[in-house]
């Protein structure tokens, strides 16, 4: 039997749980209000909440660039440890002699992390999601194109690429040689926060971190990713040849609040190139070109082919290291799981498309060509 003493106890702990719990369900209503609110208003989650976001991530960004690694997957590391434990006394202490009322103090903990969590996601970051798209704030036309000129863009690039991929130095298997990770990671910082195309103000653009558990993250296809929550940009350095400085500009793209994937491909692009670095150059050109290459074969095989008889030996050897990288881990239980739970998250983050919202890059690819040609 429960002595008086312990039942105070315990509706003290339910007052406690109770307050607790409210809390963390109104922060998740808090920010599932205010998505609705910046879904109807795209101008204004792109010319208000952006430039605070971004001046929000500036300061995280420096507050946590000074640790070496990626912060990211340390805390998820921790998270999963400790939701080990807590389940586990949870479990005891329920077992032992204190009932139900731990189980409503630990959903209440639980719901409160939760809110806190879905709050500062959605009001530092998150509602960039819904802001104008980047074409429109541009000033392009983006539409249905003709065969023809999708085929012109992706001959532009496959140029570009031609032209430059001479000037990258080379393995002995002819592929890419970019430099080391951690001088593409300084460049990659260095060269954005120097890009003109897209005004960003003026922002603090830390060096992307690498991925600790890289081999795991390439099981799973991840190429990186951004978290918000410290503001970092961690990307996986087990990529293909020619693709680091793109991966690395992708994910500083999001870190600036163009959080849609197509759209950080675009801007990864655009600066690359536009450096004068001649690496970050070509691996901007030859992403561009792959995406371009890619949308064509879908439609016209047969140009396609024509297309990849003009590449030139630096270009082919660098697609077909690409092709057998891809090929090392595309059909595995992390492959599959990675792409579903990407797709559902970018689906619920206003992405329709989803995964394939990647390779749509090639309409602002398209209409970026045609405006400016």
């Amino acid at each position: 039997m429960q002595s008086e003493l312990t039942k105070k106890r315990i509706s003290a702990h339910d007052k406690k749980s109770l307050s607790a719990a409210i809390s963390g369900a109104a922060l998740i209503a808090a920010s599932v209000i205010a998505c609705l609110l910046a879904k109807g208003a795209p101008n204004w989650a792109a010319k208000v909440f952006r430039p605070f976001s971004r001046a929000v991530c500036s300061f995280w960004s420096r507050l946590f660039s000074f640790v070496p690694f990626s912060l990211f997957e340390l805390i998820i590391c921790a998270m999963i440890v400790a939701f080990i434990i807590t389940l586990a006394l949870l479990i005891f202490r329920w077992r032992k002699r204190y009932g139900a009322w731990v189980v409503r103090r630990y959903l209440a903990v639980v719901l409160l992390v939760v809110g806190c969590h879905a709050a500062f996601f959605t009001f530092a970051w998150g509602l960039n999601y819904y802001a104008a798209p980047l074409g429109e704030l541009m000033g392009l036309e983006v539409r249905g194109y003709s065969q023809q000129e999708l085929y012109d863009t992706a001959l532009y690039y496959l140029e570009l690429a031609n032209e430059t991929a001479p000037l990258v130095p080379r393995h002995e298997d002819g592929t890419a040689d970019l430099g080391s990770w951690e001088e593409m990671t300084k460049t990659a910082a260095s060269e954005y926060s120097k890009q003109k195309i897209f005004d960003f103000g003026s922002v603090y653009i830390a060096r992307p971190k690498t991925m600790i558990f890289w081999d795991l993250a390439s099981r799973f296809n991840l190429s990186g990713i951004y978290w918000p929550f410290t503001a970092e940009a961690n990307v996986n350095p087990d990529c293909s040849p020619a693709s680091p400085y793109f991966s690395l500009c992708h994910e500083l793209s999001h870190r600036l609040g163009i959080t849609a994937e197509d759209e950080a491909n675009f801007a990864a692009a655009m600066v690359c190139r536009s450096s004068d670095n001649a690496a970050m150059r070509y691996s901007g050109c030859y992403m561009a070109f792959l995406y371009a290459y890619n949308s064509l074969a879908e439609e016209n095989i047969s140009k396609a082919y024509e297309l990849w008889d003009m590449a030139g030996e630096y270009l082919k050897a660098d697609i077909i290291a690409a092709n057998k990288h891809v090929a090392k881990y595309a059909g595995g239980v992390g492959d599959k799981i990675s792409e579903a739970v990407n797709d559902t998250y970018l689906k619920a983050m206003s992405q329709p498309s989803g995964v394939k919202s990647y390779g749509e890059v090639t309409d602002l690819l398209i209409a970026e060509y045609l405006n400016n040609r």
